[in-house]
């Protein structure tokens, strides 16, 4: 559970304890409070009693502000949260969010009957509510919210709903809802997001349920749609996946094409849109939600298809998410996002995130002759994107030609991330020396201990062989690197002036090396002191996950000797296979 509370607070007047008259009047503190973060709020409740209450005030009136169970116990926490909460006559969230995995049996709680019937149930906040659902379980946690939803429906405004196993059938039968009150057991709700289930009869119990439903959201594809529109709530739906699986589907979208829907995000679903007819559907539903779309995910070819005829406009698209197959760029012998005018298609684009494509084969060659041979002459830039992110290994073919083609295309790029990819010093090496301006890094990545990547001789812009040498007179003489003034024989983090914030987390993929190789280290204090102590402008943060050596300082992704150039953490329990 994510909250701590405080059992001592001072009194509101000890000699020493002075406020100032500005803040001594209730109204200018709740405006004061009114405009302060999140994190600054749960520091002001713990300054005295008036400033608990008031901040605690705010928390409840004006921020989404939920308590966090964990999966792996959440009966236990929903335990503590009562212990730590009961008695309360305010509390500082407007909700919870439940998550589920699996747990099934709580022997240890011998009386549930007696926990159901406390009121503390009764007084908890349900304004917010995100929760998984599991039929088949006797854990305590399910048992707890079945009690709650089925208490307090009438309070809940925003709710999000995920599965586990997809065993959910009946969702009143779930929560004992009785059946003269089925048709308006969730009278204040306005947004419902779902999760990724096939069951389409747990999203229309739900927007059966809520007369005054405003906003749909999360997993809604085609197979939701029929009955969407029968109720005639299909308008309302704000996030869709277009992924068609039946003939009749075209009909169905076309018809939730021409209720113009206010989508803000849309993922369109592999190959869509290079046959009919679905071309047409794409197109209709893009076109018809072009005014309000900020976040569009799609295929390589779908976009250039879609793009080719400069028709399609979506002015106030802010995030693309291509999925790509570099495969498409060696059968036609050049990089095929250069061939989008994306200044023209899309105004106002901010970021952009390449990810590898689920589609791994080679073209045919029908699907090659609906790019015409022309778009070869054609080379554009986008001037607006900000933010890049490379993801899941996008460029397997060819790293160093897909990186120098994407650094080429956006030229202005000021944030750069890097997202669980196996070779992530290849991705900066070909990308960070055509993006001087660049403020921001974001490097996670999954690492195999042997062959590791070397980020010092990257970050210094130094050989292995400068980076062996430089090394070991470290290790001969201490203190040695820290009267070095570096001059790199290469690109070094230390040009780019602008840099303000380096983030790294590493993830093990397998057991470390013991002993450790000495050239086995992802990165050193030589970084540290040849370029993080020259660069005090930037903001170091180096996440690991644990690491299952035994030998104490075997571990080849840890950061121990970096502790005075940058913030360390470790992700406990985490790791991948």
């Amino acid at each position: 559970m994510d909250y701590e509370d405080s059992s001592v607070y001072e009194e509101e007047y000890t000699p020493g304890n002075f406020e100032s008259c500005v803040t001594s009047n209730d109204l200018i503190l709740e405006r004061i409070l009114y405009f302060m973060t999140f994190d600054d709020l749960l520091s002001s409740a713990r300054i005295n009693k008036r400033w608990n209450k008031l901040s605690r005030w705010e928390l409840g009136r004006n921020r989404k502000c939920l308590v966090k169970i964990d999966k792996d116990l959440p009966c236990q926490d929903l335990l503590r949260l009562k212990e730590q909460f009961e008695g309360k006559p305010t509390f500082p969230f407007q909700g919870l969010s439940i998550s589920y995995c699996g747990h099934r049996n709580c022997k240890w709680v011998e009386d549930y009957r007696a926990l159901e019937s406390t009121g503390f149930w009764k007084t908890l906040p349900m304004k917010y509510l995100r929760v998984t659902l599991e039929k088949d379980t006797e854990c305590l946690a399910m048992q707890l919210i079945k009690l709650l939803v089925n208490q307090c429906s009438h309070e809940i405004q925003e709710l999000v709903v995920s599965t586990e196993y997809y065993s959910i059938g009946d969702v009143p039968d779930l929560f004992d809802i009785k059946k003269e009150k089925r048709h308006n057991w969730l009278p204040q709700l306005t947004s419902l997001e779902v999760g990724d289930t096939q069951h389409e009869r747990i999203l229309h119990q739900l927007v059966a349920a809520a007369p005054t439903i405003q906003n749909i959201y999360g997993h809604v594809r085609p197979h939701h749609l029929f009955k969407l529109l029968e109720m005639r709530k299909a308008a309302l739906i704000t996030e869709f996946i277009c992924d068609p699986t039946s003939p009749t589907d075209a009909d169905t979208l076309l018809c939730f094409a021409e209720l113009k829907p206010k989508l803000q995000q849309l993922r369109i679903a592999d190959r869509t849109a290079d046959k009919e007819p679905w071309s047409t559907v794409t197109a209709s539903l893009l076109d018809s939600c072009s005014a309000t779309l900020h976040h569009l995910e799609i295929e390589l070819l779908d976009l250039i298809l879609l793009t080719l005829s400069e028709k399609l406009i979506l002015p106030n698209l802010k995030h693309l998410d291509v999925k790509f197959n570099d495969r498409l760029d060696k059968q036609l012998g050049f990089f095929v996002m250069s061939k989008i005018n994306f200044d023209f298609v899309f105004p106002n684009l901010k970021s952009c995130k390449i990810s590898s494509s689920s589609y791994e084969s080679l073209y045919s060659q029908e699907q090659l002759q609906l790019i015409p041979a022309e778009l070869i002459h054609k080379h554009f830039l986008c001037s607006t994107v900000r933010q890049i992110t490379l993801s899941e290994n996008c460029f397997d073919l060819g790293i160093e030609s897909g990186c120098r083609s994407v650094s080429s295309l956006f030229p202005n790029v000021t944030c750069f991330k890097i997202e669980n990819c196996r070779h992530p010093g290849t991705y900066l090496k070909y990308t960070l020396a055509n993006w001087q301006n660049l403020e921001s890094i974001f490097i996670s990545t999954v690492e195999y201990p042997g062959p590791i990547t070397n980020l010092d001789i990257l970050f210094c812009g130094i050989s292995k062989e400068e980076w062996t040498y430089l090394r070991s007179l470290e290790k001969t003489s201490p203190g040695f690197l820290q009267h070095v003034e570096l001059v790199p024989s290469a690109w070094s983090l230390l040009h780019l002036k602008n840099a303000k914030s380096l983030k790294i987390s590493v993830i093990h993929n397998d057991r470390c090396p013991e002993p450790r190789r000495e050239d086995s280290l992802l990165l050193s204090s030589l970084t540290g002191h040849l370029v993080f102590s020259k660069m005090s402008e930037l903001d170091v943060e180096l996440t690991s996950s644990d690491c299952l050596s035994k030998i104490e300082n075997s571990c080849c992704l840890a950061f121990d000797d970096l502790r005075k150039f940058a913030t360390i953490s470790e992700m406990k329990g985490k790791r991948q296979r």
